[in-house]
């Protein structure tokens, strides 16, 4: 009996060891990475972030890398399209790579008082300088009484695509243009105002680019500067007035 009583209080003792050794084991665990410096961010580099803080796509640095996420939600700026980030545990440090949205037009009002930054889709993503002089990129001046915001689409998608053909023709036949004007968005029409030349009109219900040959033409035509407008708005059609 007394060697049945040695046997148990051994099982027991060995028992409490290998519960100690966990507990001093996940203790310490614990300790080096919640309190320890060992998991302690030491850099965040940011790259691509020119309209949005690189300190605040950042956020705070010293926090645990393990545990380390993106500060901010991408949904609330607009200007970002997409972001990615590496995180580097030896050198406990994370790279974030920022993709902005590109810059396609500049999109203003009928007030002329607010303009902004549209990408490739039509979607206002930050606001843009008052265009004055000449510029390398296309502005529009839309002159429905609408207000306009960050976070909108200019058109709905099936007429923005339109609009990007019209402009890519535009900028295939080499003409200058001064602005592409949006009167009405009943008609759902655009019209391009040429430096030096006629006024273009589009459709926004239809693909201009079918147009090409025939601007082409009177562009070389001694009655280019004579045109007072090249209607492109009947599919496949091609009207022009001297």
């Amino acid at each position: 009996m007394p060697k049945r009583r040695r046997s148990g209080s051994r099982r027991n003792l060995k028992l409490v060891l290998i519960v100690l050794v966990v507990l001093f084991f996940l203790g310490g665990v614990a300790y080096v990475v919640w309190l320890s410096d060992v998991f302690k961010t030491q850099s965040i580099e940011v790259h691509g972030a020119t309209l949005v803080d690189e300190n605040v796509v950042a956020g705070a640095l010293g926090g645990n890398i393990l545990f380390w996420k993106l500060p901010i939600d991408i949904k609330n700026y607009p200007q970002i399209e997409s972001v990615s980030t590496k995180k580097d545990f030896i050198d406990r440090s994370v790279r974030i790579e920022v993709i902005e949205r590109g810059k396609m037009i500049i999109w203003c009002e009928a007030s002329g008082e607010n303009c902004f930054w549209t990408d490739e889709n039509g979607f206002i993503f930050t606001m843009a300088p008052i265009p004055e002089g000449s510029l390398v990129v296309s502005v529009v001046r839309d002159y429905n009484e609408r207000e306009l915001n960050v976070g909108q689409n200019v058109l709905p998608e099936d007429l923005f695509i339109n609009l990007k053909y019209a402009l890519e023709l535009l900028d295939s036949v080499d003409v200058s243009v001064e602005e592409i004007r949006i009167d009405d968005l009943k008609f759902k029409e655009a019209t391009a105002v040429i430096s030096g030349g006629p006024e273009v009109y589009f459709s926004l219900n239809i693909d201009p680019r079918f147009g090409k040959g025939v601007l082409e033409a009177l562009l070389n035509s001694p009655d280019w500067g004579a045109i007072r407008y090249v209607d492109l708005r009947v599919e496949n059609r091609a009207y022009y007035s001297l």
